[in-house]
């Protein structure tokens, strides 16, 4: 474990508010990182994908 994985593991033992919100906002980003990997993998740009 990295000094950043062992800091959020220790915030997020501390408070659970930011054990929460950390939680929510890092499957929102693991999202965000999927759907842009199948855009890329399709070939298109946001602007196409957003006209589709």
């Amino acid at each position: 474990m990295d000094d950043l994985q062992r800091y959020i593991e220790q915030r997020k033992d501390l408070d659970l508010e930011f054990a929460k919100t950390f939680d929510e906002g890092y499957e929102q980003f693991k999202i965000g990182e999927f759907l842009r990997y199948a855009r890329e993998r399709a070939g298109l740009t946001q602007e196409e994908l957003a006209g589709k």
